[in-house]
């Protein structure tokens, strides 16, 4: 910004900010942050991994420090990002996001799922896109100050802070209309206002296959590794009334439960011997696959020294215990799956082996298999087969045509994922005999549903 805007310019930004800010009474603070902003040199500690161990790793993969702009170009903007206070519906929220980040970290810790991946894409999608960018998530007072379908926009705001910088720096309007590709007023401000307990959810960029950027968020811990005003940001306004760092420095570090979670994992280590478990849905019983199912799964687990430890059948599993084994589900989706395994038996089976907790759980994942529409073309034209994974007991005998009709939408979503299922397509293609957990989170959820204590 040196380049751009003198000192006493940049005062006069700051103040006319602040003058603008005040008449938003929910805005609690606007931070200016990105390349324009940060200093050029990082610190060390900005580049270093923080969090110890595989998951402090796996956290690291998608913070990506190594994405920041050393220097701007001539396409850089000014990114303003403006924080609201909290709706009880976005308060809510910051649960939610951040055990959804713990499942994700520790899905990418044991290699679950790899970022960059279509699979990586559709989980951030369902784990985070309920909380992302919800008009609900606004009060009625500033969603009214700005268009109501994306409050986020905070189009009347920016409209006003150009205004005053047209007004009152016109040289540092004219620096920018000539030295830039972006203008004012135009798309040289980017401003984006979240609530409080959302304001780190932010697109998780990412290419992925075909030069396809994938841009579905992911929750950062706000803390000064990543939002200090010393190296990456500046505050420009601050109501005093925030309950967030950096507004508050001593205010609440958003995201913090995902630090603790990954350092208090840490601490604990890794056990020697540990224990997984997977599901067998209401279709695997009712369509007389559980014996198939059981062969597959002991022949397998006996490969790496596991064995079946525990059994239980279940009626139907209650609403309370699906949010339990799904703890990234919300709403349709979620109902969906709610409604499915109260329909009918489940059996969990608790499995043991020589592993420590995540080793078990990818073992259990490698065996249950991938989705049918994971499959490869030629693996979907093959059917059913009882030599390979669980999942690839499907179909099951007497569901080939409802298999067939399926084909065509999975080939489409292959190449647009966009392409959805039909009501009774999606109810078929969901009943996929069985479930594993894919994090301790849900391994907690699962175990506790079938009533299983270590």
């Amino acid at each position: 910004m040196q380049a751009l805007i003198d000192p006493t310019e940049w005062v006069i930004l700051n103040e006319k900010t602040q003058e603008v800010a005040v008449d938003y009474p929910d805005i609690t603070g606007v931070l200016a942050i990105g390349s324009l902003i940060q200093t050029f040199r990082p610190p060390s500690s900005f580049l270093e991994q923080r969090l110890p161990g595989q998951l402090g790793a796996a956290y690291d993969s998608v913070r990506n420090a190594g994405r920041r702009k050393l220097f701007p170009g001539p396409k850089s903007d000014l990114d303003v990002w403006v924080a609201l206070k909290d709706t009880p519906e976005s308060s809510a929220a910051e649960y939610a996001v951040s055990t959804a980040g713990i499942s994700l970290v520790e899905e990418l810790a044991n290699h679950s799922v790899e970022r960059g991946t279509r699979q990586w894409h559709n989980k951030k999608r369902a784990a985070f896109g309920g909380y992302y960018k919800r008009p609900e998530f606004y009060s009625a007072r500033f969603a009214e100050a700005n268009p109501q379908d994306a409050p986020w926009m905070a189009a009347n705001f920016k409209q006003h802070l150009e205004s005053a910088i047209l007004e009152n720096i016109p040289d540092f309007v004219e620096r920018v209309n000539r030295f830039t590709s972006k203008t004012i007023p135009g798309d040289f401000l980017e401003i984006r206002a979240y609530p409080e307990s959302v304001y780190n959810l932010r697109p998780d960029q990412i290419m992925m296959e075909g030069d396809i950027l994938d841009r579905e968020p992911f929750p950062q811990i706000g803390d000064d590794q990543w939002i200090s005003p010393d190296h990456s940001s500046s505050i420009l306004y601050s109501s005093g009334k925030s309950t967030i760092y950096p507004f508050r420095l001593d205010g609440r570090i958003v995201g913090e439960d995902m630090n603790r979670y990954i350092l208090s994992r840490a601490e604990r280590g890794l056990a020697q011997r540990a224990v997984g478990a997977i599901l067998l849905k209401p279709d695997a019983l009712d369509r007389n696959q559980v014996g198939a199912i059981k062969e597959i799964l002991r022949s397998k687990i006996a490969k790496f020294g596991g064995k079946i430890v525990f059994e239980k059948l279940l009626s139907g599993l209650t609403y309370s215990q699906v949010v339990e084994v799904y703890p990234a589900l919300s709403g349709e989706d979620l109902r969906d799956a709610a409604e499915y395994l109260a329909s009918g038996p489940n059996l969990g089976i608790v499995i043991e082996g020589p592993l420590d907790e995540a080793g078990v759980m990818k073992e259990i994942n490698e065996i249950k298999g991938p989705r049918v529409g994971d499959r490869s073309i030629e693996r979907l034209l093959k059917g059913r087969i009882t030599d390979g994974t669980l999942r690839d007991l499907l179909p099951v005998p007497g569901d080939e045509s409802l298999y067939q009709d399926l084909l065509p939408t999975i080939l489409e979503r292959k190449t647009n994922p966009d392409v959805r299922f039909t009501k009774n397509q999606y109810v078929y293609y969901s009943r996929n005999l069985v479930h594993s957990p894919d994090n301790a989170i849900e391994l907690r959820g699962l175990l506790n549903a079938i009533g299983y204590s270590r």
